[in-house]
């Protein structure tokens, strides 16, 4: 990925627990040790390929499997501190068939999947700004999705949201190049510099 330039910058590699026992629990054949030195790898591999370039990671996270004790969770929680997310995909644990934990009893409230969900998504928040402020001043390509009467939405090649003020028509479906001026939690605010001259998607 760090070495071609068709790949947008984006790597998503799901972890679901940052326990080993709860990984195990699982069958995941992975440790968080290992996990994080994927996270190592990934981003060594963009310092030396791309050095100039901005680049995403994200991963999802099952909270509440059974079993998992909050000492155990919170395992979760220092693997998002470290890794540094630029996304997370919470999911609330439900049993699903032919999974191995199909016959396991969901012994996990529901009132403490939420706050365990809510614990991680302000963690989450914090390493998302960090990484959003990276983009300020910056110029980035940006696929145009849909319009509103004063302003369009896109993404980055690395999946940031991106909302643009304009008036101008016909640019849904066209790659222009933004600057970034706003870095919010979940989203960029950029200015038009440049509108590509590659068809549309």
């Amino acid at each position: 990925i760090a070495k071609c330039k068709k790949v947008c910058e984006w790597v998503h590699l799901p972890i679901q627990a940052g326990n080993d026992k709860i990984l195990e629990k699982m069958n995941r054949r992975y440790t968080q040790e290992h996990y994080l030195g994927l996270i190592k790898k990934i981003r060594a591999a963009f310092k030396k390929y791309k050095p100039d370039s901005l680049y995403s990671i994200s991963s999802d996270i099952i909270v509440g499997f059974p079993g998992e004790t909050k000492k155990q969770f919170m395992d979760s929680a220092e693997v998002m501190k470290k890794a540094k997310f630029d996304m997370v995909f919470f999911g609330q644990f439900s049993p699903r068939p032919e999974t191995a934990a199909w016959k396991m009893k969901d012994n996990v409230s529901k009132k403490e999947k939420t706050r365990r969900e809510n614990f991680l998504n302000e963690i989450l928040k914090k390493t998302t700004l960090a990484n959003n402020k990276k983009y300020i001043g910056k110029v980035v390509e940006t696929l145009i999705e849909k319009k509103t009467e004063n302003a369009y939405f896109g993404k980055t090649r690395t999946m940031k949201n991106v909302r643009i003020m304009s008036d101008r028509n016909g640019l849904v479906g066209k790659i222009i190049k933004a600057k970034i001026i706003k870095a919010n939690v979940w989203n960029l605010e950029g200015k038009i510099k440049k509108i590509s001259n590659s068809p549309n998607f």
